[in-house]
């Protein structure tokens, strides 16, 4: 349910008070009527409470009304007030408004009928003043703690008419020294003609802007700033202008424009290929190594799909590694011969912040010199194999030999009437076992581990031996 009004009515002549209380009882509006005598007595009730209303007599025991006025005035009472008086004096009523008045009404025939209306009209147009005043007061505040520099402009002239406080620092001078003055002078000189044509662009398009504009500062240095302009009626049409300062934006771009640059060329520093693809399989970035490995250029392969580009397919492969990175959302890798030459290709995933899948980063090495040295490695270890079973089988072949030299030894000493022919015979053993005994140190001395210290050698030493390990196969095949 609605609140009655609060009214207080300051009226000196109690049967004047009591018909207005009356009048106000049976009008349609519900009220609330207080009465007080005195202009002293309206003082103090409107410093105790807040009323709706203040219907007040001009003519008072202790003091006119005009003078009630002043003192609510300058208390700084926000509430409406008409006055009332017994006769019709034009000048009264003038003056009455210049005082903070909201109203004023004779007591003629009609006073009692017209009354509740005016006081009602009263109310209504102090509530508006209130929700004008916090608007004002609301958009005052946007305009002062705005962090661009908010400008109004008169459009024939370019001339500043108003400017917030942001205005100060961004063109580096004070606001009485920017307010009448022509806003293309605050730009450098090769900006005037852009500037002006933005604002010449709002008049007709009724808005535009230019993000690539300088201000010039007191010590004569640029300020890069960007300058949105559009037409604002204000009871007739002004250019209101956003002017921000985006130095900071522009040093920031750097930064990001270098790193970005660093990152570039660390990335295709990098003799590995890379790549990273959408979940469509689609290249999204790519090094130079890898463009090099297609035989394109790196904007080229950009966008294209990852299994076209490097297989030359229409669909990926069946045992594709980034096809699998993001069915399993786990990394994946494959062998891939292409061209004569091994790739090891591995594609890792890389998630958003939301931990879902963004991309797939793919990393291809080419380890055909890798290969070719495991099987290097694999033949040497089988070579060392072979060192060693050489050197058992050399032990092992010794004792028969000593066997044998021990049996013509043997023979030669205790065979007294030997002929020539059993002699030659013996003297064949002989040299057999000792080329025997020979070849077998000369494997052994090949199976030792060596340990590559530096000694002087004697170069025909080294060649005699080895040639006698191969004498016979040179020999027969001549």
């Amino acid at each position: 349910m609605k609140a009655p009004l609060k009214v207080l009515v300051v009226e000196d002549d109690s049967e004047q008070a009591t018909l207005v209380q009356k009048c106000l009882y049976k009008s349609d509006t519900e009220f609330d009527v207080e009465t007080i005598e005195s202009g002293k007595g309206c003082i103090e009730k409107l410093s105790q409470q807040q009323y709706e209303v203040v219907v007040l007599d001009y003519q008072l025991g202790d003091c006119t009304g005009l003078e009630v006025l002043h003192e609510i005035a300058v208390k700084g009472y926000d509430t409406p007030v008409v006055v009332v008086s017994g006769n019709g004096n034009e000048k009264i009523a003038v003056e009455a408004i210049k005082q903070g008045a909201d109203d004023y009404i004779v007591k003629d025939g009609s006073f009692f009928s017209i009354l509740p209306k005016v006081i009602q009209q009263a109310i209504d147009k102090h509530h508006l003043v209130v929700k004008l005043r916090e608007s004002e007061r609301k958009y005052l505040n946007i305009f002062e703690s705005a962090g661009d520099a908010i400008v109004i402009i008169e459009p024939k002239t370019f001339v500043l008419t108003e400017v917030n406080e942001k205005s100060r620092e961004i063109f580096d001078s004070k606001i009485e020294q920017l307010v009448g003055r022509c806003f293309l002078e605050l730009f450098a000189d090769a900006h005037r003609n852009k500037v002006a044509s933005v604002l010449k662009q709002a008049q007709s398009e009724g808005e535009s802007d230019n993000r690539n504009l300088a201000v010039v500062a007191s010590d004569g240095k640029t300020v890069p700033v960007e300058l949105t302009a559009k037409v604002v009626d204000l009871g007739s049409p002004f250019i209101l202008c956003n002017v921000r300062n985006i130095a900071e934006k522009h040093e920031l771009q750097g930064l990001i424009l270098n790193s970005k640059r660093r990152l570039q060329s660390t990335f295709d520093g990098i003799t590995d290929t890379i790549c990273q693809v959408s979940p469509e399989l689609e290249i999204i970035i790519a090094n130079k190594t890898f463009a090099q490995l297609v035989n394109l250029e790196p904007g080229q392969v950009i966008g294209r799909p990852y299994h076209e580009i490097l297989c030359a397919r229409g669909t990926p492969c069946d045992d594709c590694p980034a096809a699998r990175t993001l069915k399993t959302m786990k990394p994946a890798s494959i062998e891939k011969n292409k061209n004569g030459l091994v790739y090891e290709i591995w594609s890792y995933p890389i998630f958003d912040d939301a931990g879902k899948l963004e991309s797939v980063a793919i990393y291809t090495k080419n380890i055909t010199e890798k290969k070719k040295l495991e099987k290097t490695l694999v033949q040497s270890e089988k070579l060392a194999s072979i060192g060693m079973l050489a050197s058992g089988i050399a032990h092992e072949l010794r004792n028969p030999l000593n066997v044998i030299e021990t049996a013509r030894y043997y023979i030669d000493e205790f065979m007294s009437n030997k002929d020539a022919d059993i002699s030659s015979k013996l003297n064949i053993i002989r040299k057999n076992v000792q080329r025997s005994s020979k070849i077998i140190n000369d494997l052994l001395a090949f199976s030792r581990q060596s340990f590559h210290a530096r000694e002087i050698i004697d170069v025909t030493s080294i060649i005699t031996d080895t040639v006698s390990l191969i004498r016979n196969e040179l020999e027969a095949k001549n």
